[in-house]
């Protein structure tokens, strides 16, 4: 591999990572990585065979040109709408594959819209919500519908802040609180 190509499909994952067409690339899906690399491959592989016969200023101009197109298209994904449902795809994508559900239907997708406006108001993650769901004594996926987990969503981001110490007197009674 040439360093121009290597640098090429740098240059292309980092504009469709920061893109958020792909914001489900930070959620870790595997198949959704693959897919990512198989496309940045390709346009690498494009860029190279158009620019393999031309001299160094027309690459310089291609290239240029190449960079101008990329964010025309990249920049449909800029207004606010767009950004959301790519969220809410993102999210609905990632909770498919954690449980093992289908994900497009309507109670997923409420669910999908309430999780992007948790993580976009409180900063609230759908993997430390996932995290503690799975690790609640007994948990039995029958038994935890969409309605549940959205009801039990808080509990997953208390923490303890700052517990203040109780003194206890000498007849084991509470002194302050």
């Amino acid at each position: 591999m040439t360093t121009l190509r290597r640098e090429r499909i740098r240059a292309f994952r980092e504009i469709i990572c920061k893109s958020e067409i792909y914001m489900q690339c930070r959620l870790d899906i595997d198949a959704l990585g693959d897919e990512l690399s198989m496309l940045v491959a390709a346009l690498a592989d494009a860029a190279e065979s158009r620019t393999e016969k031309m001299t160094d200023e027309e690459k310089g101009d291609y290239i240029t040109q190449a960079n101008k197109k990329v964010d025309a298209i990249l920049g449909i994904t800029e207004w606010a709408g767009a950004k959301r449902e790519a969220r809410i795809s993102a999210i609905q994508s990632y909770l498919g594959e954690t449980f093992h559900r289908n994900t497009e239907t309507k109670e997923w997708l409420k669910f999908a819209k309430f999780i992007d406006d948790k993580q976009q108001s409180a900063g609230e993650d759908v993997k430390v919500f996932v995290s503690w769901l799975f690790g609640q004594k007994g948990y039995d996926p029958q038994f935890w519908p969409v309605s549940k987990m959205m009801e039990f969503w808080p509990s997953a981001f208390v923490s303890v802040k700052n517990p203040q110490s109780v003194r206890i007197d000498s007849d084991g009674i509470p002194e302050t609180y």
